[in-house]
């Protein structure tokens, strides 16, 4: 999943919104690419603060938790039914 995210965040606009590109480097097909990328502004930790205490976020993190949990269960059960099945 987390190379999914990073396949997204790659995305020529996103990069544009939240990233200044600093150096880039052209490929053998002449397509040009960012190299380094520098953010296009340094959060405050009180920006930070008022992001992660919006009752939207902890919702968020609420039901990341739960589904972390269901699923967990789910592929430990499924684990024990795989272990108990096999052939040596």
């Amino acid at each position: 999943m987390a190379w999914i995210w990073a396949c997204y965040i790659l995305q020529p606009d996103i990069v544009e919104k939240y990233f200044i590109c600093a150096k880039t480097f052209t490929s053998q097909l002449e397509k040009i690419y960012p190299q380094l990328l520098q953010p296009l502004k340094e959060y405050t930790q009180q920006e930070v603060k008022v992001v992660t205490d919006d009752p939207l976020y902890k919702e968020f993190l609420d039901f990341k938790d739960e589904l972390k949990q269901k699923l967990g269960k789910a592929l430990e059960a499924e684990k024990a039914e795989n272990d108990k099945n096999a052939v040596f």
